[in-house]
């Protein structure tokens, strides 16, 4: 049985030099808000006291991208001192976005749940 607590190691390794603003609580709020994101989108509902091992990643993948998203905001433009510039962090969040989005979409897949968000087809007259 996996938990949310049990993720928050997992974003705490993937990223460096996390500000002591961001501690384990704010860490699980990032996973419970991405957790309702997830649900929104695949239609599957499960509990973050024993998440499926196919929503993990993506859920580490959510929380990580919303610590470098306070980082960038917060501690940059506040003078922080981060080895990375705010440009490489935001291709490093863009990057890490398009990953959840793609992972998103096989989970949606998987799931058999059919969403697009292309205009629908109309005929010319």
């Amino acid at each position: 049985m996996t938990t949310k607590s049990d993720l928050v190691s997992n974003v705490q390794n993937r990223v460096d030099d996390i500000p002591s603003a961001i501690d384990s609580n704010v860490i699980q709020e990032y996973i419970e808000d991405s957790h309702i994101e997830l649900e929104n989108v695949t239609g599957d509902t499960f509990t973050t006291t024993d998440i499926p091992s196919r929503y993990q990643p993506v859920l580490i993948d959510m929380a990580v991208i919303k610590v470098l998203d306070y980082m960038v905001t917060h501690n940059i433009s506040a003078g922080g001192s981060l080895n990375i510039s705010a440009s490489d962090m935001n291709r490093k969040i863009d990057r890490l976005q398009k990953k959840v989005d793609i992972l998103i979409q096989n989970l949606i897949r998987n799931e058999g749940t059919v969403m697009t968000t292309e205009p629908e087809e109309t005929e010319d007259y």
